[in-house]
């Protein structure tokens, strides 16, 4: 227990739970948090994230810097990309990915079928598992269904946020 003990003695994951602490102390309207997980173990991370997307449900803004997609991802509900003083992007994550107008689409297919050509121009394999991006996911699908009469498993996901900037930026959408 933190309580019992003194200050000069604290790593430096602990001393960083007693800054976010610190930062809620008093449920201010306000909070900024300069990479907060930084220094943070994975239970302290995961904390931290738990912690603060409830504190934004219940009405408190946090103001979040962070490099961490994921945290970001998880904690946001508005995002803005900045580099070097100049706006990137901004917007929702669903608004985001609207823009990016990708997804990942994945299947397997039964290992004793024939495999067309034309899905390595699309899509990478690993094992029985094919992936890929796509900005005509639903056209992509329909003729996956139309030639692969053993086709199985099939998702079509979103890309997350971490994936969604390096596809515009590839694309130099942003």
């Amino acid at each position: 227990r933190l309580v019992d003990r003194r200050m000069d003695g604290f790593s430096g994951g602990e001393l960083r739970r007693v800054a976010l602490a610190l930062a809620f102390v008093g449920n201010p309207d306000l909070v900024f948090a300069d990479e907060p997980t930084a220094g943070l173990d994975t239970g302290g991370q995961d904390m931290f994230k738990a912690y603060a997307r409830a504190y934004v449900e219940g009405g408190g803004s946090l103001l979040l810097t962070s490099h961490h997609w994921d945290e970001i991802e998880h904690i946001c509900d508005r995002i803005v990309m900045i580099d070097r003083g100049r706006l990137l992007l901004e917007g929702t994550l669903d608004d985001i990915r609207r823009k990016a107008g990708r997804n990942r689409i994945s299947f397997r297919i039964a290992e004793s079928a024939p495999v067309p050509s034309w899905l390595d121009e699309h899509f990478q394999r690993e094992g029985q598992r094919w992936s890929g991006v796509s900005a005509d996911s639903d056209g992509l699908a329909r003729r996956l269904i139309a030639d692969l009469p053993a086709l199985q498993d099939i998702h079509i996901e979103p890309l997350d946020l971490k994936e969604t900037i390096a596809q515009m930026q590839m694309e130099r959408t942003i």
